[in-house]
């Protein structure tokens, strides 16, 4: 829905903003750690999770407008053109001819496998798989790892605070430069910065250093995944966007399952902090490599490019 309503000419600075919500979700919960966790008191964390939860539906039905081309895919063209006016976003122009046969049949996700998205659609999954597996697992272990390197309890929680805070001023960095060069760049950038941040972990650096390196794998976990986001949604036209980045979201969920899970492996095992910071330094770096195979973007069709074009060239 962000990328939809967002301004063309600032989509990614806009959807950038926007996932800055988890990391901030994420430095809310480092805080609360931090004050709550050495006390025995890890419950009132877990509540403020619930609170956040609860708080989402009423948001949801109060403050968001419905998807214009959710509407229109369903035949309700004057509605969406009303949002769309409302909020200063292009229409597009489509004969009745057109508007008859929008509506979709089958499966939505049958549009995610129209010719020259195919390809394209297993490779973000796989990408997505990738960078869950990586953020879900950094996330979880980073703390113990540090544990595990001589830090105390308080000292490792201040560490995901610092990861979640890298995460965030990684995004909004690179969503600004998504805007000139692409978000599939800065998925690479992303992916490749946690790699070799991850492997200087294990090297015991300084403090001050320690911490920048933490700050960008914070960036090359969540912040990746941020761009990743933006990348899936620019790349789908209007009627398979939210269908693409769900399914590539869903897919991708089986890494964060797996994450922690194989995190594990090496942390309870008793694995150096230099192989526990490894083994997702592997699979970033996998991530890199099937991303750097991927388009920018898919094809549009002549009317969508029409629209778009037309939309920015009167804004």
């Amino acid at each position: 829905m962000a990328s939809e309503f967002a301004d063309p000419r600032y989509r990614s600075r806009i959807l950038g903003a926007v996932l800055t919500g988890p990391p901030v979700g994420g430095l809310l919960a480092s805080i609360a750690a931090i004050y709550l966790v050495p006390g025995g008191n890890f419950r009132w964390v877990y509540a403020l999770g619930a609170v956040a939860l609860i708080i989402v539906l009423p948001l949801a039905i109060v403050a968001l407008p419905e998807s214009p081309s959710f509407l229109r895919s369903h035949g309700r063209f004057a509605e969406a053109d009303r949002i769309a006016t409302t909020h200063g976003l292009p229409i597009p122009t489509v004969t009745a001819t057109a508007k008859q046969s929008t509506g979709h049949t089958g499966s939505p996700v049958k549009l995610l496998f129209r010719p020259g998205y195919a390809g394209p659609t297993v490779g973000l999954w796989a990408v997505n798989l990738c960078s869950l597996l990586v953020s879900f697992g950094v996330s979880t272990w980073l703390p113990q790892i540090m544990r595990s390197a001589g830090y105390a309890i308080g000292s490792a929680l201040t560490f995901l605070l610092v990861y979640n805070i890298g995460a965030i001023i990684g995004t909004l960095l690179a969503s600004t430069l998504a805007e000139r060069i692409g978000a599939k760049y800065l998925v690479l950038t992303g992916f490749v910065s946690a790699a070799i941040a991850l492997a200087l972990l294990g090297t015991h650096p300084p403090i001050l250093l320690l911490m920048l390196l933490i700050a960008v794998t914070g960036f090359g976990g969540l912040g990746t995944q941020n761009m990743l986001n933006d990348h899936v949604a620019g790349f789908y036209p209007a009627d398979a966007r939210a269908t693409g980045l769900g399914w590539a979201l869903g897919v991708g969920r089986i890494g964060a399952i797996a994450g922690p899970t194989y995190g594990a492996f090496f942390v309870t095992a008793g694995a150096s902090v230099v192989a526990s910071a490894l083994s997702f330094a592997a699979p970033a770096l996998i991530g890199a490599a099937i991303m750097s195979f991927l388009p920018r973007r898919g094809p549009l069709t002549k009317a969508e490019a029409e629209a778009e074009v037309d939309f920015i060239a009167t804004h």
